[in-house]
């Protein structure tokens, strides 16, 4: 019937979506940062909620400490 073919044809759309999100992630995000050497440090995903999103995340065990960086005066450590 025809509400049928209006549920497929939001499927269809909604996983192009999807594959169009996961390969703009791949060509525009992903391999460049490992071209940088830096895949490790990120956490790149494409999913669907709703609309379309990108989520990117920098890995928080990568932050640097700021503890030794407040200790003392801005003469006696360099960054």
């Amino acid at each position: 019937s025809g509400e049928e073919d209006g549920i497929r044809n939001e499927e269809e759309d909604e996983n192009e979506l999807l594959s169009y999100l996961q390969s703009f992630v791949d060509d525009n995000l992903r391999r460049p940062i490992q071209w940088l050497g830096r895949q490790d440090d990120w956490e790149i995903v494409a999913f669907k909620r709703g609309n379309g999103a990108i989520r990117m995340l920098y890995k928080l065990s990568d932050i640097p400490d700021l503890g030794e960086r407040d200790s003392g005066n801005d003469e006696q450590i360099r960054l």
